[in-house]
């Protein structure tokens, strides 16, 4: 049997990052086409429909992909960082309409970079998959173009997935981790 082939003991976990980012960038899409639609047939109706179909076609590929995955790639752990670089230049006029914002760009990257080093250390069989759900729901939750009035979710949400990275690097090592600091 191929070394590639072999499936890693978290392949469930794997294959529900394959699914969810896939399935928010099937969201993503299926927003963009819907208000396309919309407005290109002045039929708000049409644009819901379109945005639907296309949303549940992705669903069903993301569904897929979740069934495929077999072992973590280097493109997974860097993916979530490009997801949230493109969410993020998507949803910025979001943060610019009215009093409120109703996104934040800066704290979407930034869940999407401490979900990146996470990754890379759970690849690196450093840690284990226990360390990786707050930085995933942390990112899945920055995704989604909702705020509250006050920024007190983004700093719970992104200082507790940072912490989160930090217990993770302290607890893969943690005389060597201590003796960083200390220098």
């Amino acid at each position: 049997m191929k070394k590639e082939n072999i499936e890693e003991p978290a392949a469930t976990a794997v294959g529900c990052l394959r699914g969810t980012i896939s399935a928010s960038i099937g969201m993503v899409l299926a927003c963009l086409a819907g208000i396309w639609a919309g407005t290109y047939w002045h039929s708000i109706l049409l644009g819901i429909t379109t945005g639907i179909g296309i949303f549940l076609f992705c669903l069903c590929v993301s569904v897929l992909i979740m069934n495929s995955a077999k072992r973590l790639t280097t493109l997974d752990c860097i993916l979530p960082v490009f997801i949230s670089a493109i969410s993020g230049v998507l949803f910025a006029p979001l943060s610019f309409v009215g009093n409120g914002s109703f996104f934040s760009s800066i704290t979407c990257m930034g869940a999407g970079l401490l979900l990146c080093i996470v990754l890379f250390m759970y690849k690196q069989k450093r840690i284990s998959a226990g360390y990786l759900v707050l930085p995933f729901l942390t990112f899945a939750y920055e995704l989604l173009p909702i705020e509250l009035p006050t920024d007190i979710d983004n700093i719970l949400a992104l200082g507790g997935s940072g912490v989160n990275t930090w217990l993770a690097y302290v607890n893969r090592n943690p005389v060597q981790a201590l003796e960083n600091f200390m220098d």
